[in-house]
């Protein structure tokens, strides 16, 4: 999935694929995750934000599912949340 950079103290990248609904976060320290079930029009409203990361905090954490996704994470690199 390609992810795009943005301007965010929290967020350095995001990506979303509109086939599975899977929106992907890059954070700054590094960390990248996946939720899902995200729909377009919250993934292109989390894009548009002038705020991202509170966007993040407060629309995109609490409602979807995730998984931390690297290699140095145990199960082939996936930790589920």
């Amino acid at each position: 999935m390609q992810r795009q950079p943005v301007q965010s103290r929290m967020i350095a990248s995001i990506g979303h694929d509109a086939a599975t609904n899977v929106l992907e976060l890059e954070f700054v320290s590094g960390e990248l995750y996946r939720y899902y079930a995200v729909p377009a029009s919250v993934a292109a409203a989390l894009v548009g934000s002038d705020r991202i990361g509170a966007f993040v905090t407060a629309e995109i954490k609490p409602r979807y599912r995730c998984e931390q996704v690297g290699d140095d994470l145990p199960r082939g690199g996936v930790r589920r949340r």
